[in-house]
């Protein structure tokens, strides 16, 4: 019977050891819709949120915003951008452009010309975007990326000027964790 204590004191050390280092608990959670071309970890200070997007809802749109901003100083967003021929990926990425600028200039917001770049292993554009007139969030600014893996996924964060900051912290830490597959 004097084992017991030994045995009772081993196990709540490795359980508090557990705790303090985060195991046990339910972790980062991963964002990754049913069936969806893509995935990430959710960060630190956001919560998901209904995805509202102006039109028609595209396939796999998840939605997050801050804890600790309103939920109409910004988002981040991901979506998968439906496409209806195989394409190469430089092609389709140089069409989508063209296509994101038509849209943003449209609407008397700027956008920056597409910088090529890699985003979770595979070819991709970015954008800077300013004085976007969003349906839900008023005027925005933004960042927004098109990532062409076997689905051309977005990756875009809308941010008003006070939010800004977090927004952009969140954004790094999708950008970081974002599996495109």
């Amino acid at each position: 019977m004097h084992n017991v204590a030994p045995r009772f004191l081993i196990a709540a050390a490795v359980v508090a050891l557990f705790a303090l280092a985060g195991c046990g608990s339910s972790g980062p959670k991963t964002v990754a819709p049913k069936g969806g071309p893509y995935s990430y970890t959710m960060p630190a200070g956001f919560i998901a949120a209904k995805p509202e997007f102006p039109g028609t809802d595209p396939p796999f749109l998840t939605t997050s915003v801050s804890k600790h901003e309103t939920p109409d100083s910004g988002t981040l967003i991901a979506f998968e951008v439906p496409t209806r021929r195989a394409v190469a990926p430089g092609r389709l990425l140089a069409e989508f452009d063209r296509i994101e600028q038509q849209f943003y200039r449209g609407r008397g917001a700027t956008i920056t010309p597409a910088r090529h770049l890699r985003m979770a292993g595979h070819d991709a554009i970015c954008w800077r975007i300013g004085h976007f007139r969003n349906p839900y969030n008023g005027l925005v600014d933004g960042d927004s990326c098109a990532i062409a893996g076997r689905h051309l996924v977005t990756q875009t964060c809308t941010w008003k000027p006070k939010a800004r900051a977090d927004i952009e912290r969140g954004c790094r830490a999708v950008r970081r964790t974002l599996r495109v597959y």
